[in-house]
């Protein structure tokens, strides 16, 4: 792992036991989060990307702005549907 990158949010999203253990090869500072904190971060980063994406789809194609928000969510939850 490099500076500021994390492990073992796959537990707490999925509720499992850790897969996976880190040995440190020098000195490192560790901040440790609990799973409600973790929760509300990994929600609130979630919600802005989100936010980020449907911005930039409405923004990117002129058509999105002749058409109202329920039109355009509508058709934003099958754009994302197809690509999961």
């Amino acid at each position: 792992l490099k500076a500021g990158m994390i492990f073992g949010e796959w537990g707490l999203i999925y509720k499992k036991e850790r897969a996976c253990c880190a040995v440190a090869k020098e000195k490192v500072h560790l901040f440790i989060v609990d799973k409600n904190c973790f929760k509300r971060f990994y929600l609130k980063s979630f919600t802005k990307a989100e936010m980020d994406r449907k911005n930039f789809i409405n923004n990117s194609f002129t058509y999105f702005n002749t058409i109202g928000k329920d039109d355009f969510d509508s058709i934003y939850k099958r754009m994302v549907a197809m690509h999961v």
